[in-house]
């Protein structure tokens, strides 16, 4: 925050008045969007979705989870299965 030159204060008004979302709603958005771009990224396919948590920022099991299940409507797992589905082409 220093190298802003903002307060965090000043920078957790600035996200409210123009985001409508708090400064730790701003960061679970955004390490929630990076772990769903992993989860989908053949490059992490050999990652645990424990792993992507950890690597998009998260620090605990459990917060990733219940967070993951509030933003998306879906467990972790179980994004990952229904987007493979839709990727995946169909034989008619």
């Amino acid at each position: 925050m220093h190298q802003l030159k903002v307060s965090p204060h000043t920078l957790s008004q600035l996200l409210n008045n123009h985001l409508h979302k708090s400064f730790s709603e701003y960061i679970n958005e955004f390490r929630l969007n990076e772990a769903k771009k992993r989860l989908l990224d053949p490059a992490y396919e050999e990652y645990t979705i424990l792993a992507i948590a950890f690597e998009s920022g998260f620090k605990s099991k459990s917060s990733f989870q219940r967070l993951f299940k509030k933003y998306t409507g879906y467990t972790p797992s179980s994004f990952l299965r229904k987007m493979k589905n839709v990727s995946t082409p169909h034989d008619d």
